[in-house]
């Protein structure tokens, strides 16, 4: 939403992935609860994409639009579509051991353009893991993206 508000003319593919058909077609009806709602989602854009459903919100046609869902294991090949410019993988490799982490992450790597940048969750990090990435500082938080040195 953000994306789309902030570059309106920008072309916007989303892939949303999960190893999980409940998930997916949960994400896939668009229907959020209130407590979902309530986890940092702008007043504003609340209003603008959203319409109240019984006691939840249900994310308009044009946003949904935007977002192509597939079931995918990060311990699979990565799924059709790449070069990604951005890949979210939020609070994700917290549940991996430390080989399974180097493996899902140079998956990641392979499928990410150059310049582009990976997002993990507040407590994940690439340190210690795979060394081919280096953290960028943005506003008050970081990403990732292939260190320059491993792009050359």
């Amino acid at each position: 939403m953000a994306l789309l508000e902030s570059a309106p003319g920008l072309a916007v593919e989303i892939i949303a992935t999960d190893i999980s058909e409940e998930v997916l077609r949960r994400g896939r009806s668009g229907r959020f609860s209130q407590i979902e709602i309530n986890r940092g989602l702008p007043a504003a854009m609340l209003v603008r994409h959203f319409a109240r459903e019984g006691t939840g919100w249900e994310l308009s046609e044009r946003m949904r639009s935007t977002v192509t869902f597939s079931q995918h294991n990060l311990l699979d090949q990565p799924p059709e579509g790449g070069a990604f410019d951005i890949i979210f993988l939020r609070n994700t490799l917290i549940y991996f051991d430390l080989q399974t982490r180097r493996e899902v992450l140079c998956r990641v790597r392979s499928v990410l353009r150059s310049g582009g940048f990976l997002l993990l969750g507040a407590t994940e990090s690439t340190f210690g893991i795979e060394d081919a990435w280096e953290r960028v500082q943005i506003g008050g938080g970081s990403v990732y993206r292939i260190s320059t040195a491993d792009a050359a």
